[in-house]
């Protein structure tokens, strides 16, 4: 089962990490070639995709600057989504990447028992700055670190407070049907029930996922 996990593109990182370890035993220290190298030995041709994915999660355990460094959490939340991040230029990661990479990470490190971290100034300006363009208001539950800088950058108190009473009682089991206006009010909870399917989708695979790991 780790073998398949390992070869398929749509496997979350924090399963493939659990599917490598399975095989390899602790590699986190190894170099990026030897990994590769000893999976191929496994008869597990790693796609490229996947490859991103892992170094993300063995980055992160490493030295864990997803949580200051805006490029690294960028970077980290593209190549979680399952893209090749480009070390040269900015990406520009969307609010439902960077939360269900929020989401992730953590799960990656509680799983490892490692530290948890809370995220500083930059990861925080990056997340408000992304927001803002893609005009949220109230941040998702993920990316509440953020929303002071949100604020700053689209300060509506009014809003930020209707749109808030009106999440809280949006039935989030049936997220798919819900019923919504064309309001400023009913626009902000769609962007919100948008992020929160995206992390509800992968986060169900990653633990269908992990259950598969042997």
């Amino acid at each position: 089962m780790s073998k398949d996990l390992l070869r398929d593109p749509g496997t979350p990182a924090v399963a493939l990490m659990a599917a490598a370890r399975a095989l390899l035993g602790e590699y986190i220290h190894w170099e990026p070639e030897s990994i590769w190298l000893e999976l191929e030995h496994h008869g597990v041709d790693l796609p490229e995709d996947n490859r991103a994915k892992i170094m993300a999660g063995v980055a992160l355990r490493l030295v864990p600057s997803f949580y200051w460094d805006a490029i690294v959490f960028e970077k980290t939340a593209i190549a979680f989504d399952g893209q090749v991040p480009n070390p040269d230029i900015l990406e520009e990661a969307s609010p439902a990447k960077l939360a269900w990479a929020v989401e992730e990470a953590a799960w990656i490190l509680r799983n490892a028992k490692d530290a948890a971290w809370e995220f500083q100034t930059e990861p925080a300006a990056y997340a408000g700055v992304i927001m803002c363009r893609a005009g949220f208001c109230v941040a998702p539950e993920q990316l509440a670190f953020a929303q002071s800088v949100l604020c700053r950058e689209r300060c509506h108190p009014h809003l930020i407070e209707e749109v808030r009473e009106r999440w809280a009682g949006v039935s989030k089991g049936h997220l798919e049907a819900l019923s919504l206006q064309e309001t400023s009010v009913d626009v902000q909870v769609a962007r919100l029930a948008t992020v929160e399917l995206h992390v509800r989708e992968r986060r169900a695979r990653a633990q269908r996922d992990l259950a598969r790991v042997a």
